[in-house]
């Protein structure tokens, strides 16, 4: 039995859609509150450490607050090494982000994937009930807005047991969390990076470009799950769409402007 707010379990599961009219293996990141079993679920092409922290983000705003602990397995991209018992050496990153919204971390022993077994029957129950039959969907924005309006017909369900509805489980478990803070924190991982001859970063081995006054300066490169930044000192100098496939590359026109002036020729190619 658990108290309203408490603890939440965090896991990753996969399935397939069909997006933008091809078949392909999405990660979903799920979170499950342990009192009043209220559930949210959101897809990604990825598991990593960005996509973490903005299924994090975005579990928080949907459930109206910060449960006061989560569970996790031993996953790379929060932890770092496995200490003695439940203790965990976690990577920087993770660390920065449970500071800044004060939750408490909770880590199962190796290979004990059933000491948080309510989000692991999650990950089942949405491959079964949100993912099928199979969805399809012109994009992750499109398939978000699905599971989000999911998530929330869910919460009409009564838990065997309770005579409650889940939705009235989580005014109780809202009452109890920690408050969101004012701004959801940036869900990136940020990288130095060096344009090449031609104006361009890499990422996955996708280039992006970057305006050519900046072809000489040292940059850092964010990238969220969906978008890609590139600041020069505080300023961000150049935006994109986060490319999904390999070695393309992403170009603004806008960015070449100023080498196009004196050079009317290269516009055509």
């Amino acid at each position: 039995e658990f108290d309203p707010g408490q603890d939440g379990q965090v896991d990753w599961g996969e399935a397939e859609v069909i997006l933008a009219g091809e078949r392909v293996t999405v990660q979903f990141f799920t979170l499950r509150l342990n009192y009043s079993k209220a559930r949210f679920v959101m897809a990604f092409p990825f598991q990593k450490q960005e996509a973490f922290f903005e299924g994090h983000n975005q579990a928080f705003r949907f459930l109206g607050g910060v449960p006061r602990r989560l569970t996790y397995d031993n996953l790379k991209i929060a932890v770092y090494k496995i200490l003695t018992g439940h203790n965990r050496h976690e990577q920087e990153n993770f660390k920065k982000f449970r500071s800044y919204y004060l939750f408490e971390s909770f880590y199962c022993n190796p290979a004990q994937g059933h000491e948080k077994g309510g989000v692991e029957n999650d990950v089942g129950y949405v491959q079964r009930n949100f993912m099928a039959p199979l969805l399809e969907v012109s994009s992750y924005e499109e398939l978000n807005a699905r599971l989000w309006k999911a998530c929330l017909e869910n919460q009409q369900r009564r838990v065997r047991g309770q005579l409650h509805s889940v939705a009235d489980l989580l005014a109780d478990d809202r009452s109890q969390f920690l408050p969101l803070p004012g701004k959801l924190f940036p869900a990136c991982v940020s990288y130095p990076v060096k344009p090449n001859g031609y104006s361009q970063v890499d990422l996955d081995t996708n280039r992006y470009s970057v305006p050519t006054e900046h072809g000489n300066d040292q940059l850092v490169l964010r990238a969220y799950p969906f978008r890609v930044e590139i600041l020069f000192g505080d300023d961000v100098i150049a935006a994109h769409p986060r490319c999904l496939d390999h070695e393309q590359d992403i170009l603004d026109p806008l960015h070449y402007l100023s080498l196009l002036e004196q050079r009317p020729g290269a516009f055509e190619h």
